[in-house]
């Protein structure tokens, strides 16, 4: 697939992300200890092989991953549970990435979003932006 393919894209993608954390000081992340609260993310992506891949990069910098596998799923985790960052595919089945952007910031949720896509038009940026999207 495409998305891990392009070498620039992956700079891209994880320089955004590095700079998604260090706007948020409080959520960067500990080692594991008493007390320390850990960075929640969720990643909503329907390919499992990306999932898993992000679930383990993620998870061996100590941040707690949660993975739902389409928008309807990502919706009832996100009014159920606190995450810090959430990092959505535009592409999903029940309720695309676009639409959930919408819905959550509808819903006045603050944590940061970060778009994971293959798509990396100008047009499909502004409309993630627009959606309400910290970065595409």
């Amino acid at each position: 697939m495409q998305i891990f393919g392009d070498e620039h894209f992956i700079s891209s993608w994880f320089h955004d992300f590095l700079s998604l954390l260090e706007d948020a000081e409080h959520l960067t992340p500990q080692p594991a200890g008493k007390g320390v609260r850990l960075m929640k993310i969720l990643v909503v992506e329907d390919d499992e092989a990306i999932a898993d891949l992000l679930t383990c990069i993620l998870s061996n910098q100590n941040y707690v991953v949660e993975v739902a596998n389409d928008g309807e799923a990502a919706w009832e985790l996100i009014v159920v549970y606190d995450y810090d960052l959430l990092l959505i595919d535009i592409t999903l089945p029940r309720l695309d990435g676009i639409s959930l952007c919408r819905r959550v910031r509808a819903h006045d949720y603050k944590m940061p979003i970060l778009v994971v896509t293959g798509r990396g038009s100008g047009h499909d940026q502004a409309i993630g932006l627009d959606a309400g999207a910290d970065s595409y």
